[in-house]
């Protein structure tokens, strides 16, 4: 019979232990967080950005942790409120009494404040509170409280007091300063009785500078000072300068401070001249003179809609003005500039930030007068002098203003005659009416001969002397020029002239060819047309249909030359063993040449005669054809000679009409024509002449050119034949007869 196994205990008393010590645990803790857990307190917030609510944000009080934020829910009263239940630690509740403060703490960054905060952005906002009182025993006998609002802005420690002002304007947070320090700042303003009233915190730990003569002096603005000596300049921070600030100043310490003071405004007994500006708007409060303050601004007041600036000019420079004085006001930066003229005013730094007036005094007279009027800038000053110079009105009639405006020049010559001062359209006539003014000295070349015309642009001119540009003034660019060109020497009354185009002035000048073409050939507009080297006009224009048309624009003194027998033909860039010719035309086109004829009555339609003809085309000589088998050798240019002297050159090469042969077009100057008779041989140089006898062999060989370029020798025998005529035809003999070098006949040379 098996004996039954018995169970260890042990192993049974472990199954208890484990839920026991589970129970013992849980009842500590909740032991420990009813212990612990005090006050709960309701607290009403305007915004809860910042706090997070999973996490418990805390609730603080001098950097020590004294409770949590429990839940935040919408106040079911004003939706635009937050209701946050907050569970303080028991320990801590005496801090929550009647008269606690709490407000939220989260990232602050403010001009006037700096940065504060900056560590819960990584934290997270929380709730920093402040009992009424700073002792526990002192706390403990305070009523309880449990529903709180909080404050918007933090609890400042400090004194408060108020500063009375009836004109300076300050915004809150604007900072007190005494001796550099900010020792507290404007936390609130109102209006009562026509007087602004600031309350001021001066921080606990500079409380006792308050005294009774406390000063509380206004820093809202650049501080200067000007001497022969040198510039000082004073500027407060960024900070300061925006939004203002408010030195403390104090004598006598110890003594009970006020409750009320009054801004005080330092007071200055100024000596000097004093007269008013009037103006349309307040005048900047310095009063400038190259550069140095030599007078301000008292006060400014509202006239019958007009502002009158009430200065004064200090008395060791009240001899700078006087009945004749002009006042400007100063501007950062007045710029007027030309290549003729260059005016650049750039303003002081202090009269570029606050502004200033400035002035001018033209004559030496005396001052008594009390009332002066103001110039809004310099460059208005300027032009107001110029017309009391004795400066004439002229009116100019266009019907377009292309680029003039006002300050438009008036030049002559290149001068700086005048400028366009206003201008109109008058619909009468349909004209636009442009008022100039014309300087004194220029006046007497105005009468009814001139002609006014407008200029702009760039005008370039090229050739292999080089290029040259003409460029208008900056101001021409800009505002566009007009000048003018007077034919007769005399004076009249005329003050209404019709404006020109420059084209319109020019064209009764100048007359106009037609020059028909296949293809441009690199003509364009600006090709130049030229006759024995010299430019008598160039392309304006080039019109495209069934052929070219270019319209060539020419001086009318030249219009003898284009007779009926006139020819024109182009030179283009050519490159060649002969060498690089017309490289220009690369860059400007090609160009047109004239070849002449004066004496046949005048046309103006023109057809292209040649391209880059050779230098014999258009002149006089003797013109007779070579027959020969082939070309061998032999190109436009090659040399014609006798007795190895270059007398001429091939002019063509073609083909004959059946193909059997090949033509070949020779030029002989006028002064060797007597040398071709009818009885003349001509053989090519390239075959070399060979002469044997019992004495041995002797070679004879063309020249280097013709070696190059090929030839052709002419030999005439002894007993010359008759003169030829043009067109005559002879035949080319690849190689001449020994017999041919033997012939020496007398030949009359022309001059």
């Amino acid at each position: 019979m098996k004996q039954a196994i018995k169970k260890k205990k042990s192993i049974i008393f472990i199954y208890w232990i484990i839920p026991i010590i589970a129970i013992i645990i849980a009842v500590i803790m909740l032991k420990d967080k009813y212990e612990t857990k005090g006050k709960q307190i309701t607290l009403i917030l305007n915004s809860v950005n910042g706090l997070n609510i999973e996490q418990k944000s805390p609730i603080m009080f001098n950097g020590v942790k004294v409770g949590n934020i429990d839940n935040v829910k919408i106040d079911e009263n004003n939706f635009n409120h937050f209701k946050a239940y907050l569970s303080m630690y028991k320990k801590y509740d005496y801090l929550v009494k009647k008269g606690t403060k709490f407000w939220k703490v989260s990232p602050e960054i403010s001009l006037n404040k700096g940065i504060k905060n900056l560590g819960t952005i990584i934290t997270g906002s929380y709730i920093e509170i402040l009992p009424p009182k700073l002792a526990k025993k002192e706390l403990m006998k305070l009523p309880n409280q449990y529903n709180f609002i909080a404050l918007d802005t933090p609890v400042l420690n400090g004194i408060t007091t108020t500063i009375k002002t009836k004109n300076s304007s300050f915004s809150i947070g604007t900072i007190l300063i005494y001796k550099g320090i900010q020792v507290g700042e404007i936390i609130d303003k109102n209006l009562q009785n026509d007087y602004i009233y600031y309350t001021a915190i001066i921080y606990d730990k500079y409380k006792n500078i308050l005294s009774q003569d406390t000063k509380f002096i206004p820093l809202n603005s650049l501080e200067f000072q000007a001497s022969l000596k040198g510039i000082k300049f004073t500027i407060p921070s960024l900070k300061n300068l925006i939004t203002g600030a408010i030195k403390i100043q104090t004598t006598i310490k110890g003594t009970k401070p006020k409750k009320e003071y009054s801004l005080f405004i330092p007071k200055t007994i100024l000596k000097g001249y004093k007269f008013t500006i009037i103006s349309d708007e307040k005048l900047a409060s310095s009063l400038v003179y190259k550069g140095f303050d030599v007078g301000k601004l008292i006060k400014s007041e509202l006239i019958n809609n007009k502002i009158y600036n009430h200065f004064i000019i200090y008395d060791k420079y009240q001899n700078l003005i006087n009945n004749s004085t002009l006042f400007y006001k100063l501007n950062a930066i007045e710029l007027k500039a030309s290549l003729n003229n260059f005016s650049l005013q750039i303003s002081d730094l202090k009269s570029a930030v606050l502004g200033g007036v400035s002035f001018v005094t033209p004559k030496k007279i005396s001052l008594n007068k009390k009332r002066f009027r103001v110039f809004k800038s310099k460059n208005s000053l300027d032009e107001y002098l110029y017309e009391k110079s004795g400066a004439k009105i002229i009116t100019l009639l266009t019907k377009n203003l292309d680029f003039i405006k006002k300050d438009t020049l008036i030049t002559y010559k290149g001068l700086t005659a005048g400028k366009v001062i206003d201008y109109r359209y008058n619909p009468k006539n349909n004209y636009i009416k442009v008022k100039t003014l014309i300087k004194k000295p220029f006046i007497k070349l105005i009468n009814k001969t001139t002609k006014f015309y407008t200029k702009s642009g760039i005008n370039i001119k090229a050739g292999l002397n080089g290029v040259k540009i003409q460029t208008p003034t900056v101001n021409s660019l800009v505002n566009g020029e007009i000048s003018f060109v007077t034919k007769e020497d005399k004076i009249d009354n005329t003050k209404t002239f019709t404006l020109l185009k420059y084209d319109e002035l020019t064209k009764r000048n100048y007359f106009t060819i037609n020059l028909i073409m296949d293809k441009t050939n690199g003509v364009k507009q600006g090709s130049k047309l030229k006759y024995k080297g010299f430019t008598l006009g160039s392309v304006e224009n080039i019109i495209f249909d069934k052929n070219i048309t270019t319209i060539i624009k020419i001086n009318k003194k030249y219009k003898y030359f284009f007779g009926k027998n006139s020819k024109l033909y182009l030179e283009t860039f050519q490159a060649g063993l002969s060498g690089i010719k017309n490289p220009d035309s690369i860059v400007f086109g090609s160009k047109i040449v004239l070849i002449a004829d004066k004496n046949d009555g005048f046309k103006d339609k023109f057809i292209l005669d040649s391209i880059n003809p050779i230098n014999s085309y258009y002149q006089k000589g003797l013109r007779i054809v070579l027959k020969a088998s082939s070309k061998a050798g032999l190109n436009v240019n090659s040399p014609i000679y006798y007795r190895k002297v270059k007398i001429g050159h091939i002019e063509k090469i073609k083909l004959s009409k059946t193909a059997q042969n090949v033509e070949i077009f020779i030029f002989i100057k006028p002064k060797y024509e007597n040398i071709i008779r009818t009885n003349s041989k001509f053989f090519n140089t390239g075959v070399l002449a060979i002469k044997a006898n019992l004495l041995g062999i002797k070679i004879k060989t063309g020249t280097l050119e013709s070696m190059i370029k090929g030839g052709v020798e002419i030999i005439t025998p002894n007993h010359p034949g008759q003169k030829v005529r043009n067109g005559a035809i002879f035949k080319l003999y690849n190689k001449p007869e020994v017999e041919w070098f033997e012939y020496k006949p007398k030949l009359k040379m022309g001059i």
